[in-house]
């Protein structure tokens, strides 16, 4: 049965990784090994086993959503996730298949994933499709804009 090696998280990560019936909000300090773990539960839930009756919990990548803070972080799960799914692929075929789709994975930020349901429903919800994410800098200039009118200053 290919799999993750979960005998080197500790019982709290392992908790974690394992509990998969329901969704799970892992906070922990910097270098606590969040990162690890995330990787560990996702490879673990594709894996042969993870499930009740010894099938995979998740058939595949695209049934799992992974939301984290920071762009940087999004990309070391998707990485980590991608080298961990190639290294259990060597005895699992369909674990190196869900390799190859982590790049399309709903790992992100949670401005990305909102950025991604609304370029996806952009028609039906009457947006511009090609519409894209304003700077801070900008957002801050609109902001003043728009206070400005709505306050009616005097300059």
């Amino acid at each position: 049965m290919a799999s993750i090696d979960l005998s080197t998280l500790n019982a709290s990560q392992r908790e974690v990784a394992t509990r998969l019936e329901e969704s799970l909000f892992v906070a922990a300090g910097a270098g606590s090994g969040k990162t690890y773990t995330l990787t560990a539960r996702l490879v673990h839930a594709l894996s042969l086993g993870s499930a009740s009756d010894g099938g995979r919990f998740l058939d595949s990548i695209d049934q799992a959503l992974i939301i984290t803070f920071t762009k940087a972080a999004a990309l070391e799960i998707a990485e980590r996730v991608r080298g961990a799914l190639r290294a259990a692929g060597e005895d699992d075929p369909h674990l190196r298949e869900e390799s190859f789709k982590v790049d399309g994975a709903w790992i992100s930020t949670i401005h990305g994933m909102c950025s991604r349901i609304l370029h996806r429903h952009a028609i039906e919800l009457g947006i511009d499709p090609e519409f894209g994410m304003c700077e801070d800098s900008v957002a801050a200039a609109l902001m003043a804009k728009a206070l400005d009118e709505v306050l009616g200053s005097d300059s």
